[in-house]
């Protein structure tokens, strides 16, 4: 399998910078800072001003793990697939109520804010 393409990404020096970090983490066996590596160029993209929040992993927003996990079940894996659904989708969700709504507009709203500063 290839890589992924995206509206965003990494230009290709920065790319090859990350890649070099993370392979000398795995040579090294040090799986958390070639994890961490990783994830600050997860950040590095999607932090991006004016970055379309609906392609963002709802994994790198706030919303907690079993809210998260709940979501991930019934195939919604980005800001784009949650914002397709409704209020009464989510409260439709076994496992989900009133206060699992507010948390998931919580979440929402600051992604929304981040990104239109």
């Amino acid at each position: 399998m290839g890589p992924v393409k995206s509206r965003f990404g990494l230009d290709e020096q920065d790319a090859d910078i990350y890649a070099r970090q993370v392979s000398a983490l795995l040579q090294r066996g040090n799986y958390q800072g070639a994890h961490l590596v990783l994830t600050m160029a997860e950040f590095t993209v999607q932090d991006e001003r004016y970055s379309v929040a609906g392609d963002v992993p709802l994994a790198q927003t706030e919303l907690e793990t079993r809210l998260l996990n709940l979501l991930e079940r019934n195939s919604v894996y980005t800001i784009g697939d949650l914002s397709k659904k409704g209020e009464e989708w989510i409260l439709d969700l076994p496992g989900a109520g009133e206060k699992a709504l507010e948390k998931i507009k919580k979440v929402l709203h600051y992604e929304l804010m981040r990104r239109n500063e």
